[in-house]
């Protein structure tokens, strides 16, 4: 018999200074996690730190008999989406608007939706394969807030890096946070689809990221 999950927390060690961390709750649903935070910082997040941290985090709720997990987590930032979606199997299934009110300057300027996305640690669904930017925009047809199509895929554009948006235009962060709130809300808690995958890559010079979504069963 495992023990109880009381919580969590795990941290990324760079030369015994902490770089990253990972928080999780307990919840009241038997064998079921909430994923609270995970974080690194800014210099270290092209390491590899935060999916190591991601698979500590996965392999302690294991020995601990937790089979679910959920979280919520930022629908704008393209570097967890693959995490996440991509590389842990997580699901996305529904769309939190303004889920948070917290007053620093980290989350200053946009209203903190959320995206609230769970994973079966022992069966995840981690994509067999993720299409090229290419092979996406030819097979799919891109949703805007005007044309939001009833196709059984559909993709949603997120901007390459959110933190960059910010810094230099946070007027485009802002109408991206409105436009993508409106056909999330649509698609996922309206019409049942599901998301499982995010596609990158590059278009006109820049990068480019967009959510792959699926009619749910």
């Amino acid at each position: 018999m495992t023990d109880p999950l009381m919580g969590l927390i795990l941290g990324g060690f760079v030369d015994d200074e902490l770089v990253g961390f990972g928080l999780v709750m307990a919840a009241l649903e038997p064998h079921t996690a909430y994923g609270h935070m995970l974080g690194v910082l800014e210099e270290h997040r092209q390491t590899g730190l935060g999916q190591m941290l991601q698979h500590a985090v996965v392999k302690a709720l294991q020995e601990k008999g937790i089979t679910r997990m959920y979280w919520t987590y930022e629908p704008l930032e393209s570097r967890n989406t693959h995490i996440y979606l991509n590389k842990a199997g997580a699901v996305v299934t529904a769309y939190k608007e303004a889920c948070f009110e917290v007053d620093c300057d980290m989350h200053r300027g946009l209203p903190l939706d959320r995206l609230m996305a769970y994973v079966d640690l022992d069966n995840p669904a981690i994509p067999e394969r993720v299409e090229s930017l290419d092979e996406a925009l030819k097979l799919y047809s891109v949703a805007t807030e005007e044309d939001m199509s009833d196709a059984d895929t559909v993709l949603v554009q997120i901007p390459g890096s959110l933190d960059a948006m910010k810094k230099e235009h946070m007027d485009e962060a802002s109408k991206a946070r409105f436009s993508t709130r409106a056909i999330f809300t649509e698609y996922l808690n309206q019409r049942g689809y599901v998301g499982q995958r995010l596609v990158t890559g590059e278009q006109d010079g820049e990068r480019q990221s967009y959510y792959v979504l699926e009619r749910g069963i």
